[in-house]
């Protein structure tokens, strides 16, 4: 289940030409992480979780890793299915 549910994930995020790092979902509670590394908070951030909408996704945390103070960060952001 997981491992379908990742394929639906990265292929989705793949055909929207997403910019994103890494995926991982936690197969007890199918939770997914996707991080962004060094991503424009518009471009990247904001449009992984309009990306995670259209999948029905909500996203529930958001956690910043890197940050020089410009519109470019490293986080990585939690979602569940809604």
């Amino acid at each position: 289940m997981v491992k379908e549910l990742y394929k639906k994930i990265e292929n989705f995020l793949q055909q929207n030409d997403a910019d994103y790092d890494d995926i991982s979902i936690d197969p007890n509670t199918e939770e997914v992480e996707i991080s962004i590394s060094w991503g424009d908070w518009k471009h990247s951030h904001a449009r992984l979780r309009n990306l995670m909408s259209q999948l029905g996704y909500i996203r529930t945390d958001s956690v910043t890793t890197e940050s020089d103070g410009s519109d470019c960060y490293s986080a990585v952001h939690k979602f569940i299915k809604i």
